[in-house]
């Protein structure tokens, strides 16, 4: 039996912990969609509408470059039919999203967002939430090595290939470019789910 994906608005029960996900895929699986998004992705510079009050944006070079391919205001069918590109990606994002929940035992989820970042070295995000609303939970997946990363509640997670972290989108947090290569590849997905009582 496989997983249900929704696209839309649903409630859910809620993750209180950031949860870490090992090893999702492997390299060449990361590789292709880096090489993909590099080729095809219709960068922008983020400014993030959710940004905590007294961030200051202006003085970074950049908060990082992003790439949204799905919102729930539009329907996923549709923009696959007129946009090849934002079709691929969003279903190599369910794809993705499909395997971090099926690691949980998750059953069913409902997908509300679909967007890809970019960090360069000089890229430092800002502390922000992804969504106010309780119940919805956002998974960083890295697609590249580095030593770059998430930061979630002061807590810093690393950016391995293939790997993967879960927390409530109201949790604030924000996203770091790496020094040791010359850019960083993420997916960020929010979702909603049912999560199963441990």
């Amino acid at each position: 039996m496989g997983l249900d994906f929704m696209y839309g608005a649903s409630t859910a029960s809620s993750l209180m912990n950031p949860l870490l996900i090992p090893e999702l895929f492997p390299e060449d699986f990361n590789q292709d969609l880096r090489l993909q998004l590099q080729r095809s992705a219709e960068w922008r510079l983020c400014l993030d509408e959710h940004y905590l009050p007294g961030s200051d944006w202006d003085q970074y070079s950049d908060t990082g470059f992003v790439y949204y391919t799905y919102t729930n205001d539009r329907d996923w069918a549709e923009i696959a039919a007129r946009d090849p590109a934002r079709g691929y990606f969003n279903g190599q994002a369910e794809s993705i999203l499909y395997r971090a929940l099926e690691h949980m035992g998750i059953k069913e989820a409902v997908i509300h967002r679909v967007m890809w970042n970019y960090y360069n070295r000089a890229s430092q995000g800002i502390l922000h939430r992804d969504h106010q609303q309780p119940g919805l939970h956002s998974m960083v997946y890295n697609l590249s090595d580095t030593d770059g990363g998430t930061e979630i509640q002061n807590q810093f997670y690393q950016g391995h290939t293939g790997c993967a972290v879960i927390f409530p989108s109201e949790y604030e947090h924000r996203g770091f470019g790496p020094t040791n290569q010359p850019r960083r590849f993420v997916l960020n997905c929010i979702f909603s789910a049912d999560f199963p009582d441990k």
